[in-house]
């Protein structure tokens, strides 16, 4: 909140903040200081998926229809006990929220307007 305070814009990482009331806070004080307040998701800017990116846009893989993705992370019980929040389910713990939520990410980013697009009329 002390960045819109000081007047500046905010561009952040998933996740901003833990709780869903904490980003309306922060998107709320964004408003009222008329600043920008945006999210980004690291995995969009890889250099591999941007070339993904391209080549759907230039339709080299045809019209895309249907995608779908598999996940294959492992992550250890360690990993998952290295940071106080990464265990609590009121933080949204696991791996849809930490890891699957990239993948979902850039389905919608590499195919979602494409895949939902109708020709019926």
């Amino acid at each position: 909140m002390s960045c819109f305070a000081a007047g500046k814009h905010v561009l952040t990482e998933k996740p901003p903040a833990l709780s869903l009331k904490e980003i309306d806070t922060m998107v709320a004080a964004a408003r009222k200081a008329r600043l920008k307040f945006g999210c980004t998701v690291q995995c969009r800017v890889r250099k591999s998926i941007q070339a993904v990116k391209q080549a759907i846009a230039q339709e080299r893989f045809g019209k895309v229809l249907q995608a779908d993705t598999f996940m294959k992370w492992f992550r250890p019980a360690a990993y998952y006990k290295s940071d106080a929040w990464r265990g609590v389910r009121r933080f949204g713990a696991g791996v849809t929220v930490q890891h699957a939520f990239h993948y979902i990410d850039l389905l919608q980013y590499l195919a979602g307007p494409r895949c939902r697009r109708s020709r019926r009329r």
